[in-house]
């Protein structure tokens, strides 16, 4: 009789001890989902380039384990229902930078550059790469002598792997992420040893040109989704 208890309670301490997918341990509303899936998309992409998540960077999609953790984050603020937490939830990502959208510099000089530039290459391997990512052409770049087209998608993506791939074919000469000019409301994501610090902005004056008054919340939200509100900045 005692070996199957001590074998049950080696399973209940297995559990008990592993270590759970923190996306998965809060409800994510519906609201959250659809309203902030572009925010986290954006906020992941921050992480990634600054190095503080490498989950799948080098792969076009995003991960969805870690925007889940984004987006449960967020709902974690969301749930605190205070004057503060919904002036802030008010507040989304400013996108300076695209995720949907490529600049391409093209060799006018070559036969297939001639045929990116009027929006008919008949490459199989790049209209491949067009297709599998849903890529269209949308505007050329100044004029086509300048050799430089645009070609975006209505898909989110972690843009820097599709820019090594569009830059392997010889005739196209660089490729770069395109972004939003000015700036405006903003959210912030920091990862810290006990959880996440969350900021969410809400900015003014000549924006276009780059805001020159900006104010707003800070959260901290620990590990087991508890939200410690940090003060107004």
């Amino acid at each position: 009789m005692k070996r199957p208890i001590l074998f049950a309670l080696i399973c209940l301490l297995f559990v008990a001890c592993k270590k759970k997918d923190p996306g998965a341990e809060i409800y994510i509303d519906p609201v959250i989902a659809d309203n902030y899936t572009a925010d986290a998309q954006q906020l992941l992409f921050r992480l990634l380039q600054n190095g503080s998540v490498s989950t799948d960077k080098d792969k076009p999609q995003f991960n969805q384990g870690e925007l889940n953790k984004i987006l449960a984050n967020l709902q974690a603020v969301y749930n605190l229902k205070t004057p503060q937490s919904d002036s802030a939830m008010k507040m989304h990502v400013y996108p300076h930078i695209s995720l949907s959208g490529i600049s391409l510099q093209v060799d006018k000089n070559s036969t297939e550059g001639q045929k990116v530039l009027s929006y008919t290459p008949t490459d199989a391997g790049f209209n491949n790469l067009m297709s599998k990512y849903g890529f269209t052409f949308y505007r050329s770049l100044y004029t086509p002598s300048f050799g430089f087209v645009a070609i975006t998608t209505n898909a989110k993506y972690n843009i820097p792997p599709l820019l090594t791939a569009f830059k392997s074919f010889p005739y196209i000469i660089s490729a770069e992420q395109d972004g939003a000019i000015g700036d405006g409301n903003d959210i912030t994501y920091t990862i810290m040893p006990s959880g996440v610090d969350i900021g969410f902005a809400m900015k003014s004056g000549d924006c276009p040109a780059g805001c020159i008054n900006s104010y707003g919340w800070r959260y901290h939200v620990a590990a087991n989704y508890k939200v410690t509100y940090l003060g107004r900045f």
